[in-house]
C-alpha cells in the first residue's frame, strides 16, 4: 500500500457564488494535512487552478500564492477562511478524522472516483448548496515527495553554483527524504542528528567508486540509488546569497565520504523519532499556545467589526502587576469567603 495518498479539488457554488480550492494529503497511518482557499467568483477564475497535472508541492505553492495576493490583506476573506477551515474541521470530526483519512485512502486504492466524489461533496454541500466539482487524486510514495521537493530545488541556478564551492565541488548530491505529514524541518534537526536521504548524484569519480564499493546493496548495477541511507548531520548553514529560507547540510555517509544538499528551511524531512520525540513535543506545545492566544484575540477582533464595540485586550486587562484582572477578582473573591468561613467557625465553635 502506497504511503500517502493526495487527494485535490476545487469547487464552484452557484448559490453562494463562490469557489473552493484545496487539498488531503493522508498517510496510510491515518494521519492527515489539508489546506484550502476560499473566495468570491469575482476575484478569480476556478479554472486558472490546475488540479491535474500540477504536482503536491506547485499546487501547495500556488495555495499560497492566492493567500498572499487575495486574502492576507483581506480582514473579511480572512474571517471567511477561518470559519470554511473551522467548518470543515468539524466536518471530518463528525465521524473521526482517522476514520474519514483511512476510507478516502482505501477509495483512492480501489480508484472508486464515484465515491470520493460522493464523499467531498456531501462535506461542501453542508456550506453551500448546488456545488459544481472537479477532484484530482494519486498515490504517492516517499520516493515521489521527495523527488518533487527535489526537483524543484535543483531548477535553481543559484544552487548549482553554490555547489561550486570548493569545500562542495565534487562531492555526491544528496537529499533528505521528505515526509510532509509526520516529518520536523531542518531547524529541528542537530548536528549529530540521523538523517535518512537519497543519492542525486554519486559526485567525482572518486566518491562514486568508493560509495559503489562500500554499498553495494544500494545501488543497481548503474549505479542508481535503490536503497535510502541513514547517516550522520554534520553541518547546516544558511545561505545568505539565496535566501534565508534555504540551508545547506552536510550529511557523513558512515564511511568517510561526505554528501551535499541544499534544502527549503518549511521542508518536513523524516525524522528518527527517539532522538526528536521530546524536542518535537516541546515545540507543538509552544506553538498550541500561540495558535490558542491568537485565535482568541481574532476572535475578539471579529466581535469589534461586527458590533462595533470596541473590546479590552489581554493586555488591557492585567495590572500593574502583570496579572489578569479576572485573576486579581478571582482572588479577592476567595477571600471574602475564607473570611466569612472563619467567622462562622469563631462564633459557632469559640
Amino acid at each position: 500500500m502506497a504511503e500517502f495518498f493526495l487527494l485535490k479539488f476545487r469547487a464552484l457554488s452557484k448559490v453562494t457564488d463562490e469557489i473552493y480550492i484545496g487539498y488531503f494529503l493522508g498517510r496510510s497511518s491515518g494521519e492527515l494535512e489539508m489546506d484550502f482557499v476560499v473566495l468570491p467568483r469575482k476575484y478569480m477564475d476556478i479554472k486558472d487552478v490546475d488540479i491535474v497535472k500540477v504536482s503536491y508541492t506547485k499546487f501547495k505553492e500556488k495555495l499560497r500564492k492566492i493567500k498572499e495576493e487575495f486574502i492576507n490583506s483581506d480582514e473579511d476573506l480572512k474571517d471567511l477562511n477561518h470559519d470554511f477551515k473551522n467548518f470543515i474541521g468539524a466536518q471530518l470530526n463528525k465521524d473521526g478524522r482517522m476514520k474519514w483519512t483511512l476510507k478516502v485512502h482505501r477509495c483512492i486504492e480501489e480508484k472508486d472516483e464515484e465515491v470520493l466524489r460522493l464523499i467531498l461533496r456531501e462535506m461542501l454541500e453542508g456550506w453551500s448548496s448546488r456545488v459544481e466539482l472537479d477532484i484530482a487524486y494519486e498515490l504517492l510514495d516517499f520516493e515521489d515527495v521527495t523527488s518533487e521537493v527535489a526537483s524543484e530545488s535543483e531548477e535553481s541556478e543559484l544552487m548549482k553554483k553554490i555547489y561550486e564551492r570548493a569545500d562542495l565541488k565534487g562531492l555526491p548530491e544528496i537529499y533528505p527524504i521528505v515526509d510532509p505529514i509526520a516529518g520536523a524541518p531542518i531547524d529541528m534537526f542537530e548536528i549529530g542528528d540521523r538523517i535518512f536521504f537519497v543519492v542525486m548524484n554519486l559526485g567525482s569519480e572518486e566518491y562514486k567508486k568508493k560509495l559503489l564499493e562500500d554499498f553495494p546493496d544500494h545501488f543497481s548495477e548503474d549505479g542508481e540509488n535503490t536503497k535510502p541511507f541513514v547517516g550522520e548531520l554534520v553541518s547546516k548553514e544558511i545561505i545568505p546569497t539565496i535566501s534565508r529560507n534555504f540551508v545547506l547540510i552536510k550529511v557523513d555517509f558512515g564511511n568517510g565520504v561526505i554528501g551535499k544538499a541544499v534544502i527549503f528551511k518549511n521542508v518536513k524531512l523524516m525524522i528518527d523519532e527517539e532522538r526528536l520525540k521530546s524536542k518535537l513535543s516541546e515545540n507543538e506545545e509552544k506553538k498550541w499556545v500561540e495558535y490558542i492566544l491568537k485565535e482568541f484575540e481574532k476572535d475578539e477582533t471579529r466581535g469589534e467589526r461586527r458590533s462595533g464595540v470596541r473590546s479590552v485586550s489581554l493586555e488591557e486587562r492585567k495590572t500593574k502587576f502583570g496579572l489578569p484582572l479576572e485573576f486579581v477578582y478571582g482572588l479577592i473573591l476567595s477571600l471574602i469567603v475564607l473570611g466569612i468561613v472563619l467567622l462562622i467557625l469563631y462564633f459557632f465553635f469559640s
